[in-house]
């Protein structure tokens, strides 16, 4: 598939009076800006349109764009034609209507975005798109003039659908193949960082080949300049994809740059090195010895800086062992002595026994004793008391008065 690639700054285009030009051959900038917008809108459902404007607009963000030839759109375009019918698309002047009243967009149930490409929704994505959000005061609404884009693309596809086939008929939406929106952060710590913050195909040119020629667009140091990471946030679907390019996920590699950007949910960080080869370009050194030379030169002083971390490493994990070895020895001589305890009061604990058994047939020798003896001196003293209750046998009544 033919398409032509372009680098652009949209904040520069949009805001900077001085800019005097266009990204794209016979198309304006703000329209640019609305068709790569309404492509990651598609692809972005669970994102407002104005986290995306934020993202793609942000003065140091750019975006990698394959662009597709005008000609070979409307020739594709008059091979294809239209599947959506006319009636699917209010007139002009309704249109207009609804826009002054400002009360007849469903934006709740429906992207202002979603007419704008008429991919089907049932084609396997092959790209994920990632976001990075980064909360920054704009005074431009980048969104502005994105409902007249919307207008003009219904318009375009009308005339279409009734058999024109022209550039007037054949505009951006048809052209823009996909997209990748990155940044290169800044600061001491983030210097040489780039963070991918979105990519996307459209649908109906996925499988092609056209993430992979993003991806390794992006990576090149000849368009990107030299750098020490890519990072970005991806969505679950696509880590195979960016995995296939060399990005990891490994926790201890990925853990060095995570901290350089806000997590997203329901997304795994991953990041990519680059080879020692990939240096970016080096004016004053052209011969390929020099360049050669320049990447052992990095090497060798990468290979230094390692040997004297893991030297410093090294005598960390020989003090750590050390001390772990008196730590051991003084535990053992504290379970020894403990032992001895422990033997101490078993010793104890058999003489209590012994001497608690002694006791206890002592005392049952004793109880058996004092309960016959206790019985004889009872029944003894019952014969006595009856002896003194009971008159004497045959004794004469008292004498009657």
């Amino acid at each position: 598939m033919s398409v032509t690639p372009a680098l652009v700054s949209f904040r520069r285009m949009i805001v900077d009076k001085d800019f005097d030009g266009t990204a794209v051959d016979g198309v304006a900038n703000r329209e640019l800006l609305h068709a790569v917008a309404a492509l990651y809108d598609q692809s972005l459902p669970d994102v407002t349109r104005d986290i995306i404007y934020t993202h793609i607009c942000k003065p140091s963000s750019r975006s990698v764009l394959f662009i597709r030839d005008a000609q070979g759109a409307i020739r594709e375009a008059s091979e294809r034609g239209c599947k959506r019918k006319v009636s699917d698309f209010p007139d002009d002047d309704v249109t207009s209507k609804e826009t002054e009243n400002g009360a007849n967009d469903d934006e709740d149930s429906k992207s202002l975005f979603d007419d704008v490409f008429s991919d089907s929704d049932d084609e396997e994505q092959e790209d994920e798109e990632e976001e990075d959000d980064d909360d920054e005061e704009e005074s431009e609404d980048f969104s502005n003039g994105c409902e007249d884009f919307v207008r003009a693309v219904k318009r375009r596809r009308r005339l279409r659908q009734k058999g024109t086939f022209t550039q007037e008929s054949v505009g951006i939406e048809s052209r823009l193949a996909a997209a990748a929106s990155y940044e290169r952060l800044v600061g001491k710590e983030d210097d040489g960082i780039i963070q991918l913050s979105l990519i996307s195909v459209r649908k109906r040119f996925r499988k092609r080949g056209l993430g992979k020629r993003l991806i390794n667009m992006i990576k090149d140091p000849t368009v990107m300049g030299s750098f020490k990471c890519i990072i970005a946030y991806v969505d679950h679907g696509a880590i195979e994809f960016f995995r296939k390019h060399n990005f990891t996920d490994d926790v201890v590699v990925s853990s060095r740059f995570k901290h350089l950007a806000e997590n997203w949910e329901n997304s795994t960080f991953m990041c990519y090195l680059p080879p020692y080869s990939d240096i970016g370009p080096v004016p004053q050194l052209t011969s390929k010895v020099h360049q050669d030379a320049l990447v052992l030169f990095q090497l060798d002083a990468d290979i230094e800086d390692w040997r004297k971390s893991a030297v410093e490493v090294h005598q960390n994990h020989a003090l750590l062992v050390q001390r772990l070895r008196n730590e051991m020895l003084r535990l053992t001589a504290q379970v020894r002595n403990q032992e001895e305890i422990i033997l101490s009061l078993k010793t104890q604990l058999e003489q209590i026994t012994q001497e608690k058994n002694a006791m206890e047939k002592e005392f049952d020798t004793f109880r058996s004793t004092s309960k016959s003896s206790y019985e004889a001196t009872v029944s003894a003293m019952a014969e006595r008391f009856l002896d003194l209750k009971m008159p004497e046998a045959g004794a004469p009544d008292a004498q009657q008065p």
